[in-house]
């Protein structure tokens, strides 16, 4: 933990030698590195690693890798491309403010994408493509990410969204709820305005929140559940 933090001179390319399993919260915060090349032995990236490291402009995650924690990347904005999550990622954090990025695949594994995720991630583009077998998405993780496009499936797998999930995605044309969700917490689609046709709340869902799609000016039909009590 804090190894190399605030090593402001610290440029270049990153190589971090194979046998390292952990790169610990703030080792690399804030340094100057341009590049970055990961061991295929490594299997966590903890909260705030390579935080604010604003000219790091290539990111490869190795197979292999189970988490990325919170802020890991955070303010990384020079990371730029599409950013491929390892299949044997389970749970997902980190990319709040890498406006850079502008595209995002998703693997297979992940099962939980913790709040604030990709918060303000405003350079991705196209559409989202949630992995069966997700089942949190927590608070504001897309929030602002306005430039997402088209459909937008929540999988029958997710049990459990935050407030704000998709807050301010105005891109978006489509909808999708998972037949899991019990409740559509505080403002989760408000502002999607690019939204349109018809909105199916499903029928495992027994309460809507407040504002969960306000500003959705683009819907033509509701259809409410049946489990639907507030």
């Amino acid at each position: 933990t804090y190894a190399f933090y605030e090593c402001q001179k610290l440029a270049g390319t990153l190589t971090i030698p194979e046998g390292i399993t952990t790169i610990e919260p703030y080792t690399f915060y804030n340094t100057a590195i341009t590049g970055l090349n990961l061991p295929s032995t490594l299997e966590s990236i903890q909260g705030s690693a390579f935080y604010s490291c604003g000219e790091l402009q290539q990111l490869t995650l190795p197979e292999g890798l189970k988490s990325i924690g919170t802020d890991a990347f955070r303010w990384c904005s020079g990371i730029t491309g599409t950013l491929v999550i390892p299949d044997s990622v389970t749970y997902l954090d980190g990319f709040y403010n890498c406006e850079g990025i502008t595209g995002l695949k998703l693997g297979s594994g992940v099962k939980n994408i913790a709040g604030w995720a990709f918060k303000n991630c405003t350079g991705l583009t196209g559409e989202l493509v949630l992995p069966e077998g997700l089942t949190t998405i927590g608070d504001q993780a897309f929030n602002m990410c306005s430039g997402l496009t088209g459909m937008l499936t929540i999988p029958d797998s997710v049990t459990t969204l935050g407030y704000l999930t998709f807050g301010n995605c105005s891109g978006l044309t489509g909808l999708k709820l998972s037949e899991a969700l019990t409740e559509i917490p505080n403002s989760a689609f408000a502002n999607c305005s690019g939204i349109t046709g018809e909105l199916v709340i499903p029928d495992s869902v027994q309460t809507v929140h407040r504002g969960a799609f306000e500003g959705l000016s683009g819907l033509t039909k509701i259809t409410l559940g049946t489990g639907l009590t507030t």
